[in-house]
């Protein structure tokens, strides 16, 4: 398959780009004797127990690079992809900071503040990150291809489930 009609998408979506961009909010599980904490959404399917991040060394690199990095032009995409899609207020991008190996997209989490819990029915990107992986630039790649598996239901939220919606890996 040609790459050609994709980076035409690609290129319509960034003339559209607003001027401020999605904020990349960062989440953390919620952890129960060590472990990542999971409850059921609405539907009955366990997503994760999350709070929010907004502070510490690895929230600071990961906003440095959503800042000065690739990332801000992912970000930008996104804030153009809620609006196409109709938002008139912009959701956060979300960054899940998973305990387990994950690298994909989901949607829906709920959120821990004050003890109190509320279900988020939001895209988010689940991904192991740490010092190492934002150094050696596999942050920024993972999280870019990721993104794209949220731009679909976002643009296209009609869209089958289908090969570019199953969770997969890529090894050197």
């Amino acid at each position: 398959m040609s790459k050609t009609p994709w980076l035409c998408g690609f290129l319509a979506l960034a003339a559209l780009m607003p001027a401020h961009a999605a904020e990349l909010g960062v989440l953390a599980p919620v952890l129960a004797h060590g472990q990542p904490q999971v409850q059921a959404d609405p539907a009955g399917k366990p997503v994760p127990v999350v709070t929010r991040v907004t502070s510490g060394e690895l929230y600071e690199q990961v906003q440095r690079e959503a800042r000065d990095g690739f990332l801000a032009t992912v970000l930008a995409l996104d804030g153009s992809a809620q609006r196409i899609a109709g938002a008139r207020t912009l959701v956060p991008t979300w960054l899940y900071l998973s305990a387990e190996d994950g690298g994909f997209a989901r949607r829906g989490f709920w959120l821990e503040v004050n003890g109190r819990r509320r279900f988020v029915d939001e895209l988010f990107v689940d991904l192991v990150v740490d010092a190492d992986i934002i150094a050696d630039g596999g942050f920024e790649e993972i999280f870019s291809h990721e993104m794209g598996h949220v731009f679909l239901p976002r643009l296209m939220p009609g869209l089958s489930y289908g090969w570019s919606r199953t969770p997969h890996t890529s090894a050197p």
